[in-house]
């Protein structure tokens, strides 16, 4: 029997394109949201990468916008440039990683990745050397990994990497306060839905909402302390697990990646302090003894001289730890293993700084605090790296001048850091040594502030910088400025150096260095930074000033090539034609001097010494003429 038809008589099924027209419509919408938000600047960049000037590209300052979303005062790349498009002559190496890549607390100049790239402006002269380190504080593998496409896309001739610490604590991590839990498919979801403004959107709406129901007071503490959500995580734990696996997934992509673009890559294992740092939460645990017994064993073996067990037991009181801001071993046995399916190069860092290290065991010897190195040993890493990179014959034939041991030497004694920089890592420890995890109770970090010393325009600068209330480079100027008032013109070229070695490509820096040389009578100083500044992008400042100096040193085809290219940036300024006519003089064409000469004058008839030096021109020419 037929089934009665109960609907309405005039209703009518819907053709197909009509649900197709209702799925579209929203997808429309958000489109022209989204490229609506793009047009207004909505909310902070995306972007991996944004220029500057010069045609140079920088990391996104705002990149970390992309991982952070519950935490104040999040942390900001390095502004190493690079080329926005690859020149033939270039060695580009990008540098990966987290606050130890990033140099803390001797950052930005502190780095490793800053030897790396002096010893290869020293072997290759003749090359445009691009050094880019895109390490970030309280990152980890996921932001890596986000970041992986982008890189693979600027071409770079070596990837370095140096991270894992953060596997737990960092953006994104099992155990962080900005942690989306342990499903990859959900992360890797969120990291790449956050590109999108419209996502900003939503959740800045979401963010005002749930804000009427919160109060004002700030995060307190550190970074450190602030990304911490799950503290305890014991070892061989369901956490602790996902940890190891969350790095073996993310750095089993990330290889894969950089393997199908054939680009080589350089990573180390990870080391950290074992003999000087004691565990920052010892607890019961279940079939394990307690980190601080492990540790209290490990220093009497020490002290009894029993090197081989006090190693163990230090090694073994790391990974008992409940506080996981030292990455297990687990770790580096996957950077290996992984380093040996894909056939890419592994440094030994924690074999490597055992054997640097008295007894054999890591200790404040070169460690600042629990996983961060000292300068020296940063440099110490710089150096490994580059053997190790220059070992695999990745770049071409070295023509440096200089041996081994004479480039070792030069980069460590030129390194670009001055005391307010290490004013800058001493106070920066003390407000980590004295904050959680090393004081587990509750610290008020403005009490803290309170407590740091101020003898100097030194260290209040540097107390500034800490306080994220004057940025690094402010610092170094002002502290330049200081020195230039003061006529210590050694002080205020290191200050001055110190920020040109961290923004190579900043034009305005050799600009006020050279002018201020200049002013205080300090060509030969100043030579130097104009030549430099030429090279960047000549204008008429730099070519008038080369050309001066030149004139000075009686170097007359230098001095006209030179003034010459700077009234074709300014053909109106009086003392470059003055310049020009006299160095025409001393090479004996009178007449193109008479003509500047003239110009000269006509520009400014009151010129001082222009009408002398034209009438002993006209003198001359008319004794040659008769």
């Amino acid at each position: 029997m037929k089934k009665k038809d109960t609907r309405p008589e005039n209703s009518k099924k819907h053709p197909f394109y009509f649900y197709i027209i209702l799925i579209l419509i929203p997808i429309i919408l958000l489109f022209f949201l989204e490229a609506g938000l793009q047009l207004f600047n909505y909310g902070y960049s995306t972007d991996q990468w944004v220029e500057i000037t010069n045609n140079k590209l920088i990391l996104n300052p705002e990149i970390a916008y992309r991982y952070f979303h519950k935490t104040s005062g999040i942390p900001y790349p390095t502004r190493d440039s690079f080329d926005k498009i690859k020149s033939s002559n270039s060695i580009r190496v990008f540098v990966l990683g987290e606050s130890s890549t990033a140099g803390f607390p001797y950052s930005p100049n502190g780095t490793f990745s800053k030897y790396i790239k002096k010893r290869l402006l020293l072997n290759y002269p003749d090359r445009n050397i691009e050094v880019v380190n895109l390490s970030m504080a309280a990152i980890n593998s996921y932001s890596l990994l986000d970041l992986m496409p982008g890189i693979i896309d600027q071409k770079p001739d070596l990837i370095i990497i140096y991270a894992g610490h953060n596997e737990y604590y960092g953006a994104l991590g099992v155990a962080s306060s900005e942690s989306l839990g342990n499903s990859r498919i959900l992360v890797k979801l969120m990291l790449y839905l956050n590109r999108f403004k419209t996502v900003q959107l939503i959740r800045n709406f979401i963010d005002s909402i749930t804000s009427l129901f919160k109060s004002d007071i700030p995060q307190a503490g550190t970074l450190m302390q602030r990304m911490v959500k799950d503290q305890l995580i014991p070892i061989n734990s369901e956490m602790y697990y996902d940890g190891i696996n969350q790095f073996q997934n993310n750095l089993d992509e990330i290889f894969k990646m950089i393997s199908a673009s054939k680009i080589p890559v350089v990573i180390g294992t990870l080391t950290s302090n074992l003999k000087d740092q004691k565990p920052f939460i010892s607890s019961p645990a279940k079939n394990y003894p307690e980190a601080d017994v492990v540790f209290n064993n490990a220093e009497k073996m020490l002290s009894e001289k029993k090197i081989n067990e006090a190693d163990s037991l230090f090694e073994y009181a790391k990974e008992l730890d409940l506080l996981r801001f030292r990455a297990p071993k687990k770790i580096n046995f996957i950077i290996k293993e992984l380093g040996k399916k894909y056939n890419y190069t592994v440094v030994d860092f924690d074999s490597i700084f055992k054997a640097l290290s008295p007894d054999g065991i890591v200790g404040d010897n070169l460690m600042s605090d629990h996983l961060h190195p000292t300068l020296f040993g940063y440099k110490s890493m710089g150096k490994i790296f580059y053997e190790e990179v220059m070992k695999k014959n990745i770049f071409p034939t070295p023509k440096g001048l200089l041996s081994n041991e004479e480039q070792d030497k030069y980069v460590f004694n030129n390194y670009s850091f001055t005391r307010i920089d290490s004013t800058i890592a001493q106070f920066r420890l003390f407000i980590l040594k004295n904050s959680w995890p090393y004081n587990l109770e509750q610290q008020n970090i403005n009490l803290l502030y309170e407590k740091i010393p101020r003898k100097d325009i030194t260290d209040s600068l540097a107390f500034l910088v800490i306080k994220d209330e004057l940025s690094w480079e402010l610092a170094h100027r002002k502290l330049a400025e200081r020195y230039l008032q003061e006529s210590k013109i050694d002080g205020f070229v290191k200050e001055m150096d110190a920020v040109i070695d961290q923004f190579p490509d900043e034009i305005a820096y050799y600009k006020i260095t050279a002018g201020n040389l200049v002013e205080t009578s300090n060509f030969d100083l100043a030579e130097s930074y104009l030549k430099k500044y030429y090279e960047i992008i000549p204008d008429a400042f730099c070519t008038k000033w080369l050309g001066i100096i030149n004139l000075n040193k009686k170097k007359i085809k230098d001095a006209i090539f030179y003034l010459q290219k700077s009234l074709e940036f300014n053909s109106s300024d009086p003392q470059t034609f003055y310049n020009i006519a006299g160095a025409f003089a001393l090479d004996g064409n009178y007449k193109n001097g008479l003509e500047y000469i003239s110009q000269c004058l006509k520009i400014d008839p009151g010129f001082d010494g222009a009408i002398n030096l034209k009438t002993e021109l006209q003198n001359i020419l008319a004794g040659k003429n008769n």
